[in-house]
């Protein structure tokens, strides 16, 4: 792998770190903002972003900055729009080369982790954004960047065909709301209830980010006590 330059700018609740040319002879450094198989979201800052046209082909040099595991993918930029304070672009990747970035970075850096077993179910609040219909859900597990929520069989048919969602719910141990937009990314039937799976909108603007940071916060607490497998929709206790 190629060596991999770097601004030393610290990163907030992700430090996953893309860098690529700028187009004007020098680096880019951004925030990976999201990782899936075939795509990157990268955020860079305005007085830094890089200068390039759509479609453009470049190489992103990824480095997860702890363990300093860096890979050099190639990709094409298919995307791109102006943030409050940041340039956000995304990237199409080759489904081979994403599916090993997502299992050295993703999986290991954002394990979602369910509430104690012994806690109350955590209600989480759910809003299809195109038709307002809300049902009430219970918190299965939760990362910085998504949340699992069980849904009643009984209330889904007012969100079944929902691709967004509007969430609000509260967390032990914080006393204001967590509030966020998300997309849905798969439904599973488990029992008497239905398993959704919400990626967060994880847009540049300042209370977004203290939320991923304060989630992020929840999660160290809880991550080696419960996997997400161990939780049971509500009403039902393990063994």
């Amino acid at each position: 792998m190629g060596t991999t330059p770097h601004s030393g700018r610290e990163s907030g609740v992700n430090s996953l770190t893309a860098t690529l040319p700028d187009g004007c002879g020098g680096y880019a450094e951004g925030e990976v903002l999201r990782l899936e198989r075939t795509r990157a979201r990268v955020a860079f800052a305005r007085d830094g972003s890089p200068q390039l046209p759509l479609a453009r082909s470049v190489v992103l040099s990824f480095c997860d900055r702890p363990h300093e595991r860096c890979l050099d993918v190639p990709a094409h930029l298919v995307g791109h729009r102006e943030g409050h304070s940041v340039s956000i672009y995304e990237f199409r990747l080759p489904a081979a080369r994403g599916e090993e970035l997502t299992s050295v970075y993703k999986t290991r850096r954002y394990d979602r982790v369910s509430p104690a077993e012994d806690d109350p179910p955590i209600e989480v609040n759910l809003v299809d954004e195109f038709t307002g219909e809300a049902v009430r859900a219970s918190l299965r597990d939760i990362s910085p960047l998504g949340i699992g929520v069980f849904v009643p069989s009984v209330e889904e048919e007012r969100v079944f065909r929902a691709r967004r969602l509007r969430l609000a719910f509260y967390l032990p141990g914080f006393a204001s709301p967590f509030r966020f937009s998300g997309e849905v990314k798969h439904r599973t039937v488990l029992g008497s209830a239905l398993v959704y799976g919400i990626a967060f909108d994880t847009f540049d603007d300042p209370e977004t980010r203290r939320q991923m940071e304060l989630i992020a916060s929840y999660c160290r607490e809880r991550i080696g006590t419960t996997r997400p497998a161990d939780r049971k929709p509500p009403g039902r206790r393990s063994s």
